[in-house]
């Protein structure tokens, strides 16, 4: 009679879990495992990310920037510049623009700060000069975009 020592019988065991998670790892499309590229290996086509040489719509999370789900951006995001410095900072819901907005000038000062839906100006906005004073010929309320008052 032929014994297995508990040993190989684990071992054995793990090597089969192990290759049932790396196949179903393996066969799941981007969308499903939330994957993290950088902004580059995304192309944008007609406003919706795809990863570069697919046709499925990304959805995962772009590292510095924000996430994007069917192709659209959503959630928080941070937009820098090539040298790393931030120039914006808000959310979007459906790939547009919604709620609080920050912007800033080259030169790190705040810019303008105000809220957004459905991607245009809505609510009161505040812009400032690259000096940090306050920009009174731009600020006001805006509504669907327009400047109400």
């Amino acid at each position: 009679m032929i014994y297995a020592s508990p040993c190989a019988c684990a071992l054995r065991s793990l090597r089969t879990a192990l290759a049932a998670a790396m196949l179903t790892t393996a066969t799941l499309p981007a969308a499903a495992q939330g994957e993290l590229v950088f902004m580059d290996e995304l192309v944008l086509r007609d406003g919706v990310f795809f990863k570069v040489h697919t046709r499925v719509p990304f959805t995962g999370e772009v590292r510095g920037h924000g996430q994007i789900v069917e192709g659209l951006r959503e959630g928080s995001w941070i937009f820098f510049d090539d040298n790393g410095q931030r120039l914006s900072e808000g959310t979007f819901k459906n790939g547009r623009e919604h709620g609080p907005w920050v912007f800033f000038h080259p030169n790190g000062q705040m810019a303008s700060t105000g809220g957004f839906a459905n991607g245009v100006r809505d609510g009161h906005w505040t812009f400032f000069n690259p000096d940090g004073t306050e920009d009174g010929a731009l600020t006001g309320t805006y509504r669907a975009g327009v400047r109400v008052d």
